[in-house]
């Protein structure tokens, strides 16, 4: 680890887990979070973070948390869809915000619900994901999430169910009194045949000068369909990381849409896994930052089966200072 990195670094590792009280996943938290510290931030050596510099992140250091959050005021209307009212969850600088979410009418075969409420009930099943230890190098923040995040999102559609109403998941960030740092991780599972279209809305008001990380984990069991679009227009001033990570049975189809818009510095990593026959995934995606914007794109598929097909288009178009990065690759 440099000395470049101890701001941030040290800041962070003085946050210990959260004990969930649940072994396997207090384990994996600590694990991840010594990965972390051991390493560091990746630098642009790092092949994988060789157009994206953090050096001005590292030299900061955030207050993990808003406590405040529970009770902000937030106008429903600066993430209204016209025509899309179905069941959504909001996140409002990390944390459930029932009063803002719409669960009451769920489909028959839908089931969506927060982490934290997921954990509390029944956590074995999300061991597969939460459980994971981050090793590669480059991985600081997916480390740093699985060590920190608390709450998130878990969506389950049912072997053969056809979701008709669009599920939207939407994370917002506002200003509040600190620098803040929130971690939110999403575990997403189609059963056999289940098709689902979902939308997953970024938004921002205000100077809210925060880093927030996002893992999800998106699971296609054999014949399901998923078409999932990304509108990312955080604050002006946030710094943003998500991660999606699918994996794709056989004869399943996934589509996704992005649209990368705000953010101050924002990093989206999109791994796909084809592990079954036939399987198939189609990305699109358009990044237009302005002014200082930093916007970084990686995609990596990986083909693991036969007959398996992908197709994929990006556009950029970076106005003044800004920059957009993107890097592909695909592994047959």
């Amino acid at each position: 680890m440099s000395e470049s990195a101890v701001p941030f670094v040290a800041s962070t590792l003085a946050v210990p887990p959260p004990s969930s009280g649940i072994g396997w996943l207090d384990e994996a938290r600590h694990e991840n979070l010594a990965a972390f510290g051991e390493a560091g931030l990746p630098d642009t050596r790092v092949e994988a973070w060789k157009y994206t510099a953090l050096r001005a992140l590292s030299q900061r250091s955030f207050i993990h948390g808003d406590a405040q959050a529970a009770t902000r005021d937030i106008d429903p209307e600066a993430f209204a869809l016209p025509g899309l009212d179905g069941p959504r969850l909001v996140f409002v600088n990390g944390v459930f915000r029932g009063d803002l979410s719409d669960l009451s009418a769920l489909p028959a075969g839908l089931a969506l619900r927060p982490l934290s409420q997921a954990l509390a009930q029944d956590p074995e099943p999300l061991r597969f994901a939460l459980a994971r230890r981050y090793k590669e190098r480059g991985d600081a923040f997916a480390q740093l999430n699985a060590a920190q995040a608390i709450d998130g999102v878990v969506l389950r559609v049912a072997a053969g169910a056809k979701i008709d109403v669009p599920v939207r998941l939407v994370f917002v960030g506002v200003a509040a009194d600190a620098e803040l740092a929130w971690h939110l991780r999403n575990v997403i599972e189609l059963g056999e045949g289940a098709e689902l279209t979902l939308v997953e809305q970024h938004v921002g008001s205000g100077t809210a000068r925060q880093l927030g990380t996002l893992v999800a984990d998106v699971v296609l069991r054999d014949g399901a369909r998923l078409q999932h679009t990304v509108a990312q227009d955080a604050s002006a001033d946030a710094t943003l990381v998500h991660r999606h990570a699918l994996q794709l049975g056989a004869q399943a189809q996934a589509l996704l849409h992005v649209l990368e818009l705000g953010g101050a510095l924002v990093r989206h990593d999109l791994q796909a896994d084809l592990v079954g026959n036939g399987a198939r995934l189609d990305t699109r995606g358009v990044f237009v930052p302005r002014g200082r914007q930093h916007i970084d794109t990686q995609l990596a598929i990986r083909h693991q089966a036969l007959n398996t097909t992908s197709d994929s288009t990006w556009r950029g178009v970076a106005d003044g200072r800004a920059r957009g990065v993107f890097r592909g690759a695909i592994l047959v």
